[in-house]
């Protein structure tokens, strides 16, 4: 009775018998294995989905930044692609680099899609514009299907270039991805109306000699003017009547400094404030605006030193100019200069380009060729197109053109509206008579002003 009470009450406490215990045992240790491959099998689960992830934004990530640059640079879509295609290989996309000067550093890159038994490949080739070579890059790889580019507007159309393009891939059944680029674009799409934005009315891009003001001379700005130099003496006023007037900000790289400059040659003048200062040198505004094409200009024959007026075109020697001349609305090549001596000069819609463009590279074309020269009395009002990829820019100098540029006035008005861009001159003089000399904005190196008048840089 007892034993019986002890071993119900051992029951009743949540006992177990040693064949209950035995078993119980041999229940927990099948169900602590089923757990443990249970555990196994969803770990091992999660851990290939992990990898597989990772793999996927690696994908993405490296095919985005190498396709967003390469569109980024972009100045038009080409109609040859570059490189040799393997069989089976299918060419996506061409595009042709917006940097066309010096034309050694001019490129042209191809994405091509290229099967294989691990999947499709995705391979960037890379040439010269001539077509020459360079490299072969396996972007991506194992790609489920071959990749597929759209664009904003046509992606084969060299003349009407999209601003964006976007490319869809796909690695795996259950992941698709699209990288895409915006062209820094020079004006030459629809939905970009102009070229990049100009930061100042006059933006000295540095040079071995300060932007200096000399003599009798006079120089206002109606709006900015910035000066990319840190030397002491990154302005210069030189002469006891040299005058200097900005409307706007007058700013200098930290560092440099104005030598000459006072309450009396430079207006406003305030020691330790003005000019001001910024920290960093800013990029030359129009460094990705693209020379002009020659394909569709008239080349032009000439005697043999020089050319007289022809119309919009190309002109192998120097265009010589001192007669009463109207320029009609269209681009002119100038592959040795320009020199106007006299005569009434008008035309509106126009742009002058000083070198040689990246296609059309001639022997006697190169650096230190095609000065750009007024003289005389001369009464001039000139004038660029208003619309398209040279809106406001009426005198582009090659960036391979290191010629200097001189603009000196008589007693008539010259009237240059827009831009005048000469990055790569020796040096820009620029003087006024009795008349006046009138400038839309300048960029370039080495400007001085000169002469007994007021140059005026308006870009209002």
């Amino acid at each position: 009775m007892r034993r019986g009470e002890l071993s119900r009450t051992t029951r009743s406490s949540g006992g177990f018998t040693l064949v209950e215990t035995l078993v119980a045992i041999g229940v927990l240790g099948l169900v602590a294995l089923v757990v443990l491959m249970i555990t196994v099998s969803g770990t091992s689960g999660i851990s290939a989905a992990s990898v597989e992830r990772s793999q996927d934004a690696s994908t993405a990530q490296f095919a985005a930044a190498a396709f967003g640059r390469d569109v980024q640079g972009a100045g038009s879509i080409g109609s040859t692609p570059c490189g040799t295609a393997s069989p089976g290989s299918t060419a996506l996309v061409t595009l042709v680099s917006s940097l066309t000067e010096p034309v050694s550093l001019a490129r042209k890159v191809t994405y091509w899609s290229v099967p294989g038994t691990a999947g499709v490949a995705l391979v960037r080739s890379e040439c010269t514009a001539a077509g020459v070579a360079l490299t072969t890059t396996t972007v991506v790889s194992g790609l489920e299907a071959v990749p597929t580019v759209t664009c904003s507007s046509s992606c084969t159309d060299p003349s009407n270039t999209p601003r964006r393009i976007t490319m869809r891939l796909a690695r795996t059944t259950t992941f698709a991805f699209d990288v895409a680029g915006d062209r820094r674009s020079t004006a030459s799409d629809p939905t970009v109306p102009s070229p990049p934005a100009v930061p100042a009315q006059l933006f000295a891009l540095g040079g071995t000699t300060p932007p200096q003001v000399t003599g009798n001379g006079k120089l206002t700005v109606t709006g900015n003017a910035y000066v990319n130099s840190a030397n002491a003496s990154a302005v210069s006023m030189q002469g006891g009547n040299a005058r200097l007037t900005v409307t706007g900000q007058f700013k200098i790289l930290q560092g440099g400094g104005c030598s000459g400059c006072n309450a009396t040659s430079v207006s406003s003048f305030v020691v330790g404030s003005h000019p001001g200062s910024y920290p960093t040198a800013l990029r030359d505004p129009l460094e990705f605006l693209p020379s002009p094409t020659e394909a569709t200009l008239t080349t032009f024959t000439c005697g043999s030193s020089t050319c007289s007026y022809q119309g919009p075109g190309v002109y192998p020697k120097q265009l010589a100019i001192s007669g009463d001349t109207t320029f009609a609305p269209g681009s002119y090549v100038l592959r040795q200069g320009l020199a106007i001596s006299g005569g009434t000069i008008n035309g509106s819609g126009i742009l002058l380009f000083n070198g040689c463009t990246a296609d059309a590279q001639q022997p006697s074309c190169g650096n230190g060729v095609g000065s750009f020269q007024v003289s005389g009395q001369a009464a001039i009002n000139l004038s660029p197109a208003s619309s398209g990829t040279y809106a406001g820019i009426l005198y582009f100098q090659s960036r391979t053109n290191t010629s200097s540029m001189s603009i000196s006035g008589g007693s008539n008005l010259q009237l240059f509206s827009g831009v005048l861009y000469a990055p790569a001159a020796t040096g820009v003089a620029l003087g006024a008579g009795g008349g006046g000399l009138r400038l839309g904005a300048v960029i370039g190196k080495n400007l001085t002003v000169q002469g007994n008048g007021t140059v005026e840089v308006n870009g209002t």
